[in-house]
């Protein structure tokens, strides 16, 4: 009768863990499906913004150009009048106009930004594309951080520096998997240096070696404690709240996938991804 029991536990916790670990996929798999939905709303979006960016930029030159001709005119006003009032009226005015004049050139430097992403995202591949593209990591590198700048953080509070080797091949295939894998990383990198102050920072680096490519990623974050280093790749580990933990898991099963390797180097106040892949992506 003891043994009997003896072996009930154990089943009777294995399907406890059974259990919890399909409660786990579900919820990461409802995390994935709401993601795709969005990626799905968000190109039939792509096409009406571009029309809008393209309304604003043409809107934000026009004015750009009356301000530029109202300046004209005051200057030539200003040299024709000999009247205290009217000419400090008219200084006013040009103060005025000089200030908008300012507004306008952030404006249309906002409108090129809208513009370059809509560019970028309305030429991203569709996952079931078969069309040959010829472009390199680092014109992915390019596009995902592009994408990061609409994250004020990131923009103004980031020291970014990149070292693109010029010689890498051009990919044939595997574009959308990079996306994937550049965009995971970048976003892991970007949320374990959101909290580090004056010192954030990422550091890109991509080079051809030894016929691989390979490609590393530095953040100044605090760093990943040595038992949880061996545990980044886990289904479901996280040290953060509100994170499903499946994003380093799904980055090293795409670059498995794609024939690379990933390694991590973790220190305080430091973390390094490197990939390695073959020249032939």
């Amino acid at each position: 009768m003891s043994n009997h029991k003896k072996n009930d536990k154990p089943a009777a916790e294995l399907c406890k863990d059974l259990s919890r670990q399909l409660e786990q996929w579900q919820d990461a798999y409802l995390r994935l499906s709401h993601d795709a939905a969005l990626g799905r709303l968000f190109r039939g979006s792509i096409h009406n913004l571009n029309g809008v960016t393209q309304a604003f930029s043409m809107q934000a030159e026009l004015l750009g150009m009356m301000f530029d001709q109202a300046e004209v005119m005051l200057r030539y006003m200003l040299g024709k009048t000999s009247e205290p009032e009217i000419e400090e009226n008219l200084l006013k005015l040009h103060d005025l106009l000089s200030r908008r004049t300012c507004l306008v050139d952030h404006m249309v430097e906002k409108v090129q930004l809208a513009q370059t992403i809509v560019r970028h995202s309305a030429s991203l591949p569709q996952e079931s594309s078969r069309e040959e593209r010829y472009e390199t990591i680092n014109e992915i590198i390019k596009d995902e951080l592009e994408f990061l700048q609409a994250d004020l953080f990131f923009k103004h509070k980031v020291k970014q520096e990149l070292r693109l080797a010029d010689n890498l091949p051009q990919l044939k295939r595997h574009h959308i998997e990079m996306h994937q894998i550049f965009f995971r990383l970048f976003i892991n990198s970007l949320e374990a240096i959101r909290n580090s102050g004056n010192n954030a920072g990422i550091s890109i680096i991509t080079k051809l070696e030894d016929k691989k490519i390979k490609i590393l990623i530095t953040d100044t974050g605090p760093g990943i404690s040595p038992e949880n280093l061996s545990r980044i790749y886990d289904p479901f580990f996280t040290t953060r709240e509100d994170h499903a933990g499946v994003g380093l898991y799904v980055v090293k099963k795409i670059t498995r996938r794609c024939g690379g390797i990933i390694n991590c180097i973790s220190k305080p106040g430091s973390t390094c991804f490197q990939l390695s892949f073959p020249p032939d992506l």
